[in-house]
């Protein structure tokens, strides 16, 4: 406003002029609203303009009573906005504030109070651990819970740089649990996983990577094969290979359905060998083998079952025994049995050193029989016998000597009778007897090696002739006549 003078004489100039505005009314109450932005250390202050405002004064307490302010934010003049930051906070804390208008009036009334908690500190990574229950197509993936985590994101690999992520696993929420089932999988396949920890304040970094194979899928039965390197206490027990296997376990048995089983070789396992040493064993007894294999899935079936028997142990030497059935040219060589023998070898010899043989008598295999003839011999003339056991595992010692002489037992001293005639005829034997009546007695014929050729009984006559099988031959005859023996030599084929 301005004024001017006036009287009679006129009106004055105008007068400086004044400024005098009237005072508005006071603005009203602001609304404040909710924080936004919020991070570990710092948030905005949120609130609707006022009308009537030229401005805005924040508080920022530690209580709702706001009698602990924050340094810097007590009746804080902010200006004519509507949002403001809130710095210089600590982590996971409780703030509050308000917010009040003003004008060349004055201020308004406080606001409402807005509560705001700044965020917690991202969480530590976690630490993953071996996983469990791994199977052919699935595992479980396990660590450890780290503080302050709200939950966790799972990743899942082909490979440990994490390029090829198993479908469904990359960045999975598992939410708060520290344990996840990852199923899906091939078998004997190896994957791998990591973990990272997350809450209000962020996601931590990765954890350390875990590497897991899934398993195989049990073995197929081996398939057992013939034993081998059988000896009298010990085989080799031998199988093929199983795919996936590790190992294998051994059965040995007395029979088929494994009832009993040899010491020390039920369930036996013995490593990943497909060939094992079976000792310990009984000679002479058969025994049955099966396999199963195993690896970190599972033991497979049986095999199928095989079987050996064991050899029989070295025999002992047999005892010879006395000759019987002796002749001026034969005798039988005789001997006990020896346990485990498959058979026998004989010698006989003309000195007891074994120097020097009769001939095609030198280690004679004389099957498995306890008595042998020997033929050939000279009258009068002493030879030796031993004999020894064998079977397939080896040849015995020898056993001890028998000596025999080569006579007639019971022939009379002086052979030659004159009441009895013995001579040939073109290829028979004649017998003369000057006195036949009551005769009994029998005529055997020998030929040089002692082998039998005929045997008769003579005839109530003063002649007796005899067909021989042979001709041009010497022969020993001999006559058993009424308990006396006589016996001669002839040749066959002219009158001796």
């Amino acid at each position: 406003y301005r004024l001017r003078a006036y009287n009679s004489g006129g009106v004055s100039g105008y007068s400086n002029t004044i400024y005098a505005p009237t005072i508005p009314n006071l603005p009203y109450t602001p609304t404040a609203s909710a924080a936004t932005n919020i991070t570990t250390d710092s948030f905005d202050a949120n609130w609707f303009g006022s009308y009537g405002a030229d401005g805005f004064y924040l508080d920022v307490a530690l209580d709702t009573a706001f009698s602990s302010m924050l340094a810097g934010y007590n009746n804080l003049d902010v200006g004519d906005v509507t949002t403001y930051p809130v710095t210089g906070l600590s982590a996971e804390t409780i703030y509050y504030y308000r917010v009040r208008s003003y004008n060349a009036a004055g201020p308004s009334s406080n606001s409402n109070v807005i509560e705001v908690t700044t965020l917690p500190y991202p969480p530590n990574p976690p630490n993953a651990l071996a996983a469990i229950n791994v199977s052919q197509t699935y595992f479980e993936a396990v660590w450890n819970t780290t503080p302050n985590a709200n939950g966790y994101y799972l990743d899942v690999a082909e490979d440990i740089g994490f390029t090829i992520f198993m479908p469904g696993f990359e960045n999975l929420n598992v939410m708060g649990d520290t344990i996840k089932t990852v199923f899906g999988l091939t078998a004997e396949a190896t994957y791998y996983y990591r973990v990272r920890a997350y809450n209000d304040g962020g996601t931590s970094g990765n954890s350390n990577v875990v590497e897991t194979t899934t398993l195989p899928y049990d073995p197929n039965a081996p398939l057992a094969l013939t034993p081998t390197e059988v000896t009298s206490n010990s085989f080799n027990a031998n199988w093929r290979s199983s795919s996936g296997a590790t190992s294998y376990w051994l059965d040995v048995g007395y029979d088929y359905i494994f009832s009993s089983y040899a010491p020390g070789y039920e369930n036996l396992n013995v490593g990943a060998d497909t060939t094992w040493a079976v000792t310990g064993l009984e000679p002479n007894t058969t025994y049955y083998c099966r396999v199963r294999a195993e690896n970190i899935s599972g033991t497979s079936n049986n095999s199928n079952v095989v079987y050996t028997t064991t050899l029989t142990l070295p025999p002992d030497p047999p005892l010879a025994l006395e000759a019987t059935d002796i002749t001026g040219y034969s005798f039988n060589a005789n001997w006990e049995e020896s346990t485990y023998a498959d058979g026998y070898l004989l010698d006989v010899a003309k000195d007891e050193d074994f120097a020097e043989y009769l001939s095609g008598y030198e280690s004679l295999f004389v099957w498995s029989n306890t008595s042998y003839p020997v033929y050939g011999l000279e009258l009068d003339s002493t030879y030796y016998y031993r004999v020894r056991a064998f079977n397939v595992i080896d040849t015995s010692a020898n056993s001890n000597v028998i000596s025999v002489v080569s006579t007639y037992v019971g022939v009379p001293g002086n052979p030659d009778n004159p009441g009895l005639k013995i001579y040939s005829y073109q290829s028979d034997l004649m017998i003369s007897l000057s006195n036949p009546v009551d005769v009994e007695g029998y005529v055997m014929v020998y030929n040089m090696l002692g082998q039998a050729l005929i045997r008769e009984k003579l005839e109530n006559s003063s002649l007796n002739r005899i067909p021989l099988p042979v001709n041009n031959t010497p022969v020993i005859v001999k006559l058993l006549i009424n308990g006396q023996v006589h016996v001669k030599k002839l040749f066959i084929g002219f009158v001796d």
